[in-house]
């Protein structure tokens, strides 16, 4: 496995540097560091192709925002998920409260084509060589016809309407893995906290 986190210099000696403590003792990290604030679009999809389309077969690739923290036996609680769902994009992080039913939570995730449930905070992707280009073709054909100028801006919306438009399953772990920290985003949204985190449930 390997990661990587989407961030700004600001973020580095705060947020990044607790979110390494958890994910560095299990896989390498890289840092994609917006240094001339080019904004999150820029950045995210500069990291979404590059670790995809260099992943190896079946190598699970961790992909983040630097807003988030998680558990310290994150890995081994994502495997045991794995095992069960075999899918190959896993979210990691929801705030969709109908997604988190005593059956969902008593199993530890649900696995469906779920209109906007692709939360940037923590996805893992495996196999995903080929989403690069997959949906950067499907935008400019189909994304900025059905798409509103406010959501074309933000490229894991755009990621997230693509996989929607293929109709593909998705798996989404109840409670999430990962818990949102940061107050705003680097573009000023508060999006808040998920709506069961695991580690709220093992402290």
């Amino acid at each position: 496995m390997k990661a990587a986190i989407c961030t700004v210099e600001s973020r580095l000696d705060n947020y990044v540097a607790d979110l390494l403590k958890v994910i560095e003792p299990y896989c390498e990290v890289k840092l994609y560091i917006d240094y001339e604030r080019k904004g999150h679009t820029w950045n995210y999809k500069r990291m979404f192709r590059e670790m995809l389309e260099n992943a190896k077969k079946d190598e699970p690739i961790l992909l983040m925002t630097d807003d988030v923290i998680t558990i310290p036996k994150w890995k081994q609680y994502w495997q045991d998920i794995h095992e069960k769902a075999k899918g190959d994009i896993y979210v990691l992080f929801s705030r969709q409260r109908h997604l988190f039913k005593d059956i969902n939570i008593n199993r530890g995730y649900i696995t469906k084509c779920q209109k906007r449930g692709l939360y940037d905070q923590a996805v893992i992707y495996i196999n995903g060589q080929h989403l690069p280009d997959y949906i950067e073709n499907w935008y400019e054909k189909i994304g900025k016809k059905v798409m509103t100028k406010q959501r074309q801006k933000h490229w894991d919306v755009v990621i997230q309407d693509a996989i929607v438009d293929m109709n593909k399953e998705y798996t989404i772990l109840t409670p999430s893995l990962f818990e949102h920290i940061g107050d705003k985003s680097t573009l000023g949204h508060s999006i808040g906290r998920a709506v069961k985190y695991i580690g709220n449930e093992i402290l």
